[in-house]
């Protein structure tokens, strides 16, 4: 599409560098054509494909793109792009925004490719599940943490050791509901059993992975050496554990109590 073509049907105009990333949008045309970005990840952004719209932006709006961003991160592997808004606003004293078209540059695709990663047909529902069970458990602690989920798989612009001990730190928060220290092993432990149980990975490969992430985490909080290539190899592992073990806590959070985990715990030695 030209630049005059994208000013003249959507009143916009957007620069872009040379790996094709949105680097700026401006307005072109009358009425006020205004936009707005609900994420602070403008390196994301790219070809933009409208997938959802409102005839008045509120509130609520904002939490629905939220959730379908996380949701869209809990489905499968990938980084999903940049919500923007354009609101036809009134010529008036109240500069109300009075319609809102929303879209997502490509929602979904991969970190080291940068290919856009394609929903499926039967995805769709998966996803619909998935939106429907965050929506029901975005509250309380259970919104604590997958907002850190969500952050922590956000995109370039936040630095990868930064979003590495992220993961870990909700990792800890769905094994280790009670615990006031580190509690590594058990960690691990827990992590293999229920992914082995409910997800079909090899326990045992689960808890060598996170011991080795677990001293990856150590390097970066302690200020130690920690490779690029030792992120890059594990940074994937590491979220995949997370995707699959927030599933299953937003499924059914009383299998991730204390006394249940620790239960889990016991009989694993035991066998």
């Amino acid at each position: 599409m030209s630049d005059k073509e994208r000013s003249k049907l959507f009143g916009i105009n957007v620069t872009y560098n040379a790996n094709g990333f949105c680097t700026g949008i401006r307005s072109t045309s009358k009425p006020e054509i205004r936009a707005f970005n609900f994420y602070d990840k403008q390196s994301e952004a790219r070809t933009a494909q409208a997938i959802i719209s409102f005839d008045k932006f509120e509130e609520k709006n904002r939490k629905c793109l939220e959730i379908l961003n996380l949701s869209i991160k809990l489905l499968k592997k990938g980084y999903s792009g940049t919500p923007y808004g354009f609101g036809y606003g009134k010529e008036d004293e109240t500069n109300e925004v009075t319609s809102m078209w929303l879209v997502i540059p490509d929602p979904l695709f991969d970190e080291y490719t940068k290919e856009v990663v394609n929903l499926e047909p039967k995805e769709i529902k998966k996803l619909r599940d998935i939106y429907k069970l965050v929506e029901t458990n975005y509250k309380g602690r259970t919104k604590l943490i997958i907002d850190r989920f969500g952050l922590a798989v956000s995109g370039n612009n936040i630095p990868k050791p930064l979003r590495f001990v992220e993961l870990y730190g909700v990792l800890e928060m769905i094994y280790l509901p009670k615990q006031n220290s580190e509690q590594s092993f058990r960690l691990a432990l827990r992590l293999a059993k229920q992914l082995e149980t409910h997800k079909h990975e090899n326990g045992s490969e689960v808890f060598l992975n996170i011991n080795k992430i677990t001293r990856l985490r150590g390097k970066i909080i302690h200020g130690g050496a920690c490779s690029a290539s030792e992120l890059d190899s594990y940074f994937p592992i590491l979220s995949n554990y997370m995707r699959k073990s927030l599933l299953l806590y937003l499924k059914n959070q009383a299998p991730f109590g204390e006394k249940q985990l620790n239960s889990m715990f016991f009989k694993t030695i035991k066998n």
